[in-house]
This record gives structure tokens, C-alpha cells and sequence, in this order.
């Protein structure tokens, strides 16, 4: 089994369903594979790379993200990363016109977590079941509001 990949014992019809454990990551990090990035896709070998940027949506996953293309299929002149879905998917169409691009999105998680949003165990009790809630937010509670009450002078 891959790192990151649980097979679960159900099949949606025909295919086997993946859960991946998603983690929450600090900003302007960077991996490779899964969960953010499509491992062995389109070749066996071909791991993808991912990068997050800083800004946070209310519900806690980063708004800027790239996936970069594995090495072997890196060109000089062309488009190696991709800031958004839609450019994903025209690279894909155009250059692998066979494949199914739902399954591609299927492999591994387009939205990504952050370590600085606070997540409540109340309300995403299963949302991270490896990563302690009280470890995400311990940083968070120990530091200022984030809403200061300051007045004009």
C-alpha cells in the first residue's frame, strides 16, 4: 500500500474507492504525492509535486496551490506548473486525450488544510483522525485573537 493511500473495502461501481489522510500543512510549504498530488499517474514512476501558498479560505484550506509535473514529463518552453483546475484539465485533455480526468481528480485531494486555521473537533470530528486537534491549534490559542479591538485615537 502507498504512503498516504487507504484502500477501503467498498466499490462504487466497478472501482475501487481510495480515502486518503489528509494533514494539515504549514504556508508556503511543498511535498510531493499523495494525498496533494497524483502519484503513478500517467506512468508508473510519475509522482507529481504540490506547493501552498499563504491565503486561507474561512473553511481553512489554502486558496493558492500549484501542482508541478513529474520530472519525465517536464518540457522546456511549456507549462510545468498549474495554479488552477482548469489549466489542469486543458493540459490533461490536450495531452493525454484517453485518459479520464475525474479519476485524475479522484486520486488525490485538490484542497489542502492549513496549520493555521482552527479547526473544531465539535464540528470535524473525522476530518483529520491521525493529527490531534489540540496539536493543530495549540500554537493558535496561545497567541493573540486574530480580531484586535484597537479604537482610533
Amino acid at each position: 500500500m502507498e504512503k498516504g493511500k487507504q484502500v477501503t473495502g467498498s466499490e462504487v461501481s466497478g472501482e475501487k474507492t481510495m480515502e486518503l489522510n489528509l494533514y494539515p500543512v504549514e504556508p508556503n510549504c511543498c511535498g510531493e504525492g499523495l494525498p496533494y498530488a497524483p502519484v503513478d499517474w500517467p506512468n508508473a514512476g510519475d509522482t507529481w509535486r504540490w506547493w501552498v501558498g499563504y491565503r486561507t479560505s474561512r473553511s481553512g484550506f489554502y486558496q493558492d496551490r500549484l501542482l508541478c509535473l513529474p520530472k519525465r514529463l517536464r518540457c522546456q518552453g511549456s507549462k510545468n506548473r498549474f495554479k488552477s483546475k482548469p489549466s489542469l484539465v486543458h493540459y490533461i485533455s490536450s495531452q493525454f486525450p484517453n485518459s479520464d480526468v475525474n479519476e485524475f481528480f479522484a486520486s488525490f485531494s485538490w484542497m489542502v488544510p492549513s496549520t493555521r486555521h482552527h479547526w473544531h473537533e465539535e464540528l470535524h470530528p473525522d476530518l483529520f483522525p491521525q493529527v490531534p486537534v489540540d496539536k493543530i491549534a495549540s500554537k493558535r490559542k496561545n497567541e493573540a485573537p486574530c480580531h484586535s479591538q484597537r479604537t482610533k485615537k
